[in-house]
């Protein structure tokens, strides 16, 4: 199956992101079908910002929540809305250049139909571009149909998914 640009969802949970939000969502929008913003409780500009990013794929949800766990509810809501084979977890200050955006597209078109999610090795910076804190691989990119996080862990620690369809085993069943 081959997958064009426009095949995956953005899911952006966000939080008084105005420094970086505008260039975060700018720099995915290239490749996203849909993006979905869910805002918890932004104090700073982060609101006004997205709504002044006018595309129609853009879709703003405010949520509030007292409870950190509630976070990984947002989650799973934003996967039953994806009407997209893939998602796409973006925070609202990782910053995509053209090149990278370009790089997921050609990743996630050859990925077996028995891949179900695909790292992405991002750069952490530290307050500035100056001081480079870590290196990583982490999963950003997952198949909708085959993942929710787990309720009431937080969602940057654990994704529930069943491990057979981690690896590309062509006898995998996709049901």
């Amino acid at each position: 199956m081959t997958t064009s640009m426009s095949e995956i969802t953005v899911h952006c949970l966000v939080r008084n992101e105005e420094r970086f939000i505008r260039a975060a969502i700018l720099s995915v929008l290239p490749l996203a079908k849909r993006v979905l913003v869910y805002d918890t409780g932004s104090t700073d500009a982060t609101l006004e910002i997205l709504s002044s990013i006018q595309d129609k794929k853009l879709e703003i949800v405010q949520k509030a929540f007292s409870r950190a766990t509630e976070l990984t509810d947002f989650r799973n809501e934003m996967i039953e809305r994806t009407e997209t084979e893939w998602f796409w977890l973006v925070d609202g200050d990782e910053l995509y250049p053209p090149h990278a955006v370009e790089r997921i597209a050609e990743e996630i078109r050859e990925a077996s139909p028995t891949v179900h999610k695909i790292a992405i090795r991002r750069i952490h910076f530290m307050g500035s571009f100056n001081f480079v804190s870590r290196v990583d691989s982490a999963g950003r990119i997952y198949r909708a149909a085959k993942v929710r996080w787990r309720p009431g862990v937080l969602p940057h620690y654990r994704l529930r998914a069943d491990t057979e369809y981690l690896v590309d085993d062509p006898s995998a069943s996709l049901q």
